[in-house]
Formats: C-alpha cells, sequence, structure tokens
C-alpha cells in the first residue's frame, strides 16, 4: 500500500454508515446506496481496508462494475489511496471478467478451438441468411418489400440478445416454452370459467380461489428467473396485485375496475371466440424463435464464431458442467473477496457467474461478497434491472450485514425531495416491499 496515511485520510471523511461497509470486511454485506451517496469512496476504501487488515493479495479481490469508465474511475481512486498496488486488483465489467477467464482458459471453451468474436454485421448477415431459408408458414416470415427486409429481423435480433442476458440458452428457452405451454393449458380453461359472466362484485370473492388454483400447477423444471420470469410465476404476481387494489378502492361500484383491466390487458378471444390469455396467441412465435436462435448459434460456431452475449452464457455453461469443476474450484480459489457495483443492474447470467464464483464449500453459506445497489434505480428496468436482485440476495444469504446510504453529497434537500415524490409512486420499491427507510438527506451546505 501507498501509505496509511491517505487511507486514514479518508477513512475519517466517511459518515458512520459508510464506515459500517468499509469495516465489514467478512462475509456477505448488501449497501442500499441511493444516488450521490458516495459509494465509489466507500468501494475503494473497502478494498484497501481487505488489503490493510488481511493477508490476501491484491489481484485476489474481485471489483465488478457494468462500464469501462466505472472500472477506470475506480482504480484510478483506488490509486489515490493504496498505490501501484491499484493496477493489481482485479477490476472488471462483467464481460471483460468473461472474456479474460475465456482468453485464460481456452481448452475448456468452444471446443478448444480458436473461436473468435463477431462483429453485428455478421450476426446480421447470419441471421438474414437464416430467414432467407424459413418455411413460407413461419409465423416470423414477414418480408416488407419496400424496405427490402424481413420484418422481424431486427425484433428477433434483440430478442436473441436478450436471451443470452437471462441466461437461457436454446436448451434452456425450450425448456421454458415448454413450462408456459403447459401452464396455458392449465391456466385457460380456469380463466374462462371465472369471467364466464359479467364482472360483478361476486369476483372479488372469487379471485382468492382462482390465485390457489393457479399455485396448484406443478412442474419438473425450475427455469423462473428474473429477467425471463415462468408465465406461472408473472400471472400469480399480477393477480395477487390485482386483488390487492381490489381491497384497496374505497368505491364499492369501483371495485371489480382492476379485474376488468386486468382482463382486458392480458386475455383475447381465439379462432372458437373462447376467451383465452394473449400468450396462448403469442407461443407460435415463440417457438418460431426458438428455432431462430438454434439456427443461429450453430452457424455461429461452424464459423468459429462467438458474439458479445456468448462470453458469459459459454462461461456460465461451462463452471455448471460436472467435468469442468476443477475451473470452477481455481476462480474461487483465486477471488477470495468480490465487490459488485450496480447490483441492481445485474441480469440472470451475470447473477449466475456470480453464484458459480462465490458457492465455494468453503464460505459456508456466507461467502466475502459485498454488492452495492440501489432498488429506486431498478424501477427503470435498465436491461433488466430488478428490484428482485436485491430481495433475492437478502434471501440467499440471511446472514448478510445490511447498510443504508442516506446521506446525498451531490443534490440539494429540495431537488431530492422532488425526486423522491416521483420515485415513491412506484410500488417496487424497499421502502414499501421491506419497509426500510430510504428518505435521502441532502448534506449540501
Amino acid at each position: 500500500m501507498s501509505s496509511d496515511l491517505d487511507f486514514e485520510t479518508a477513512y475519517t471523511k466517511l459518515n458512520p454508515e459508510q464506515k459500517i461497509a468499509v469495516d465489514s470486511i467478512d462475509g456477505a454485506v448488501i449497501v442500499i446506496a441511493g444516488p450521490g451517496s458516495g459509494k465509489t469512496q466507500l468501494l475503494s476504501l473497502r478494498v484497501a481496508n481487505i488489503l490493510k487488515q488481511t493477508d490476501a493479495l491484491a489481484n485476489s479481490i474481485l471489483c465488478l462494475t457494468f462500464t469501462e469508465s466505472a472500472a477506470n474511475n475506480m482504480r484510478e481512486r483506488l490509486a489515490s489511496i493504496i498505490g501501484r498496488e491499484a493496477h493489481k486488483v482485479a477490476i472488471h465489467t462483467f464481460h471483460s471478467l468473461g472474456s479474460e477467464i475465456i482468453n485464460q482458459n481456452p481448452e475448456y471453451f468452444f471446443f478448444g478451438s480458436g473461436y473468435n468474436p463477431s462483429d453485428e454485421l455478421a450476426q446480421f448477415k447470419i441471421l438474414r441468411s437464416i430467414f432467407q431459408s424459413l418455411s413460407w408458414a413461419n409465423p416470423l416470415n414477414s418480408y416488407n418489400p419496400i424496405t427490402e427486409e424481413y420484418s422481424y429481423l431486427k425484433d428477433v435480433q434483440a430478442s436473441i440478445k436478450a436471451l443470452k442476458s437471462g441466461g437461457l440458452s436454446p436448451v434452456d428457452f425450450l425448456n421454458l416454452l415448454d413450462l408456459n405451454a403447459g401452464f396455458i393449458n392449465f391456466l385457460n380453461p380456469l380463466l374462462q370459467d371465472f369471467f364466464d359472466a359479467r364482472l360483478t362484485q361476486n369476483h372479488i370473492q372469487k379471485l382468492p380461489e382462482l390465485i390457489h388454483n393457479l399455485q396448484t400447477f406443478k412442474s419438473d423444471s425450475d427455469l423462473s428467473t428474473n429477467t425471463f420470469p415462468s408465465l406461472q410465476a408473472t400471472t400469480l404476481r399480477q393477480l395477487e396485485q390485482v386483488l390487492i387494489n381490489t381491497q384497496n378502492t374505497e368505491l364499492n361500484r369501483q371495485k371489480t375496475r382492476p379485474i376488468s383491466e386486468w382482463k382486458k390487458k392480458f386475455m383475447t378471444y381465439d379462432n372458437s371466440k373462447r376467451l383465452v390469455h394473449k400468450d396462448s396467441k403469442n407461443l407460435p412465435k415463440q417457438y418460431a424463435l426458438l428455432e431462430i436462435y438454434q439456427q443461429y448459434q450453430d452457424s455461429l460456431h461452424q464459423q468459429k464464431l462467438y458474439d458479445f452475449e456468448d462470453m458469459l452464457l459459454e462461461v456460465v455453461k461451462v463452471l455448471k458442467k460436472p467435468n469442468t469443476q476443477n475451473l470452477k474450484f481455481n476462480l474461487q480459489e483465486k477471488y477470495q473477496y468480490i465487490l459488485v457495483d450496480e447490483f441492481q443492474d445485474t441480469n440472470g447470467v451475470q447473477i449466475e457467474l456470480l453464484d458459480n464464483l462465490i458457492d465455494a464449500e468453503s464460505a459456508s453459506g456466507n461467502p466475502n461478497i459485498m454488492v452495492v445497489g440501489d432498488d429506486d434505480q431498478a424501477i427503470f428496468k435498465f436491461q433488466g434491472a430488478s428490484v428482485q436482485n436485491i430481495i433475492q440476495f437478502k434471501q440467499k444469504f440471511p446472514q448478510a450485514k445490511q447498510v443504508t446510504l442516506t446521506k446525498n453529497y451531490r443534490s440539494t434537500q429540495n431537488i431530492l425531495d422532488i425526486a423522491m415524490g416521483v420515485i415513491e409512486l412506484s410500488d417496487e420499491r424497499l421502502a414499501k416491499i421491506d419497509g426500510i427507510d430510504k428518505q435521502l438527506v441532502s448534506m449540501v451546505k
């Protein structure tokens, strides 16, 4: 380290909550950090404190963030505190970590061959070639003669990217579709029975029974994720909220409105004029997407290419294989301490990668990981962001220490109050779900 004086000087400027996070070195820690609460300084000082208080080497500390600029900013901040050792700390974006794991262990990935990353143009050409070979009956085979392009091509390209970001391979996607198809067959008769007459107050009384019946659907698959929850999980969550909304409606004549609104949004009529869930009509396109996804992956491999999203998906796939557990154990041994910034923005495949890095037996269910997130930023669902990431972290690690940062060093109080007035309209906040006090207090003088 450069000098203890640099650390001590910076440490004394921390507020009490920040000091708790910096001092909590061992075990799982979750920091709920609002904007302008000094989280970058906190992360840097916690790395410095790990090196100060333990015999851990700098390269055994892994810091993960979402952009190269954020990674560079963290390294510069760390260098101002600990000097040259900052360049030995493993500071990565999730994708640069995936790339490094592949490059340092090529024998485990892409059949041990010399695969290369594909650019956007190569990906587009592969997909266009697949679309050209689709049968006329394929629900995604729609060609626009004016633009001379396939109508669904860009949507399919975005969907494949989203599936990979959510950690779903073609096989996983098939299993999820089959799970949803089975649930739809179970769901539609129940919905038809529920909506067999004009909506009245009786439907409010019948709604708990409908929810209970939907809960009885069982499947061997367990593919529900934050990014791609099963249709059963999504429908139950929606109807439970509908039930709550009916109880919160003051006027009796409006109490059925939440049920009516859900019906309008999620139900339609099939060719036999029967009420069905709208996903019943979407399933053929979803299965067609699956077929294109599989062909796309096959074409990439045939050309010895992989795309940006494949890096993390491939790493997770390899780490889960029984015959490559030595690679997983080596990575767990290498990274003794893990820190994750912007945790609310993590998607399904990133969560899976983290899970594989921290589930060492030696951790005894309480690994040395600190995650820093802001559930209010998750409201905007940026790239799959979800407050569920934070909630599920607390469920995975019930022993985790929780620190909430409410002191803001960037904005005046009136600006914070206006912003909070907008944010508080959302039901998906830890303040409402978990009762956490997140009212920001300005420290700007």
